[in-house]
C-alpha cells in the first residue's frame, strides 16, 4: 500500500503544490519509505534469530510493565514474529507480495470506477493515493464501519486534485455505503447460516474478558 501511495505521489499527475503541516507531501511520502524500509530490515533481522529478541523483548516488558500486562504484551510479539517467518521462505514471501499486489490493485480500481461514475476528473494515480491515505485513516480509533473518517479523508484527499468538497463527499458518502452494505448483509447471512446472532458475539466476548480479568 505504502509503495503504491509512493507512487502517486511520484507521477507527473500529482498536485506539486500539496503540502500537509507545511511539508511536501512529496517529502513525508519519502520518509514513509525509508521508514517502513527500515521497520522491514529489523522485522527480517528479528525473524532470522527470533529467541534473543524476544527473550530481550520480555525483560524489557517485564522490568517497566505490571506482570500480568507484560505477559499479554509477550504474547502478542510472540505472535507477531510467528506472523512473520513467511519473510524465511522467498516463495511464500514471493507469492505474498503478489496476492498483496493484487488485492490493493483491485481495490484502487473500485475507486478509479466510482470516479469515471461521478465525472471526476481525477487521474488513475489518485486512486491509490485515495486507498493510501484511507488505510492510514481508518486505522485511527473511530465510529463503527469508519464512518465520518471515511468521508473526511476521502473528501480531503479528493480536494488535492480539485474537486469541489461538495462532490467529493458525495462520492464518499456514495463509494462508503454501496460497499459497507453488501459485506455487512453477507456477514449476518452467514451468521443466520450457522445460527447465531450479534447477541451471541456480544455474550462471547464477554465471557473472554471476564476470562482475562481472572487472576
Amino acid at each position: 500500500m505504502l509503495g503504491l501511495m509512493a507512487l502517486a505521489i511520484a507521477s507527473p499527475s500529482f498536485p506539486a503544490h500539496s503540502t500537509l503541516l507545511d511539508t511536501p507531501l512529496s517529502r513525508l511520502a519519502g520518509r514513509a519509505a525509508l521508514l517502513f524500509g527500515a521497520m522491514f530490515v529489523v522485522a527480517l533481522v528479528v525473524v532470522l534469530r527470533p529467541a534473543p529478541w524476544l527473550a530481550l523483548f520480555e525483560r524489557v516488558t517485564r522490568t517497566v510493565l505490571p506482570a500480568r500486562l507484560a505477559a499479554r504484551v509477550a504474547g502478542m510479539a510472540e505472535g507477531l514474529v510467528a506472523g512473520l517467518t513467511v519473510l524465511k521462505r522467498p516463495g511464500r514471501f514471493g507469492a505474498m507480495l503478489f496476492w498483496s499486489l493484487v488485492l490493493w490493485l483491485t481495490n484502487a480500481a473500485s475507486f478509479a470506477v466510482c470516479f469515471r461514475a461521478f465525472g471526476l476528473q481525477v487521474p488513475i494515480e489518485g486512486s491509490l493515493l485515495l486507498q493510501g491515505i484511507l488505510g492510514f485513516a481508518v486505522a485511527v480509533p473511530a465510529s463503527a464501519g469508519f464512518f465520518g473518517v471515511f468521508e473526511k479523508a476521502t473528501q480531503l484527499t479528493l480536494q488535492l486534485y480539485g474537486i469541489s468538497p461538495s462532490l467529493a463527499l458525495a462520492y464518499a458518502v456514495a463509494y462508503h455505503v454501496s460497499t459497507f452494505l453488501p459485506i455487512t448483509l453477507l456477514g449476518l447471512r452467514s451468521l443466520a447460516s450457522v445460527h447465531l446472532h450479534l447477541g451471541d458475539l456480544g455474550r462471547a466476548r464477554t465471557a473472554d474478558q471476564l476470562g482475562d480479568a481472572r487472576p
